[in-house]
């Protein structure tokens, strides 16, 4: 998925890759709920600074549409120092409302901290972001819903 600019060209500010059917057992979570997985995300770079609050606003909204109580994403590890003290990134993460469950290895065999928000619908977002992500894929969860509709 796409964040883009609304000028007359469209600039691409922010992207992710989104996955809908996330199992966090493997992370050591206590009772796991299911969630969506954030992966990939990135914003570009001389941006005004608020293309992350924007992209967790989305991600919060997004998941409360879906009816899916948890976005999952991992954060690189060398954000994290050897005394359990969090980095810059890990700090800010936590300012857009992200929870640092703890950190592991991902599947490339680094060092990431993994963390979690929770779905909440924000009425009069789309005044600030124009989605055209469906809530329905062709053979996921609710899919029968929206082909009813």
């Amino acid at each position: 998925m796409g964040l883009y600019e609304n000028d007359a060209e469209a600039v691409l500010a922010g992207c992710l890759a989104l996955r809908r059917n996330h199992d966090p057992r493997h992370w050591g979570v206590d009772d796991p709920e299911p969630g969506l997985l954030v992966s990939l995300a990135h914003t570009a770079p001389g941006g005004d600074g608020r293309t992350g609050w924007r992209m967790t606003m989305w991600l919060r909204d997004y998941a409360a549409r879906l009816q899916t109580p948890w976005v999952y994403a991992e954060a690189p590890g060398w954000h994290v120092g050897d005394d359990g003290v969090i980095g810059r990134l890990l700090g800010h993460l936590r300012d857009l409302g992200w929870e640092v469950l703890g950190s592991g290895r991902g599947p490339d065999g680094r060092r990431v901290a993994r963390l979690r928000l929770a779905a909440a619908a924000t009425p009069g977002l789309a005044a600030m972001i124009h989605c055209a992500v469906p809530l329905a894929t062709a053979d996921g969860p609710g899919a029968k819903e929206a082909a009813a509709r």
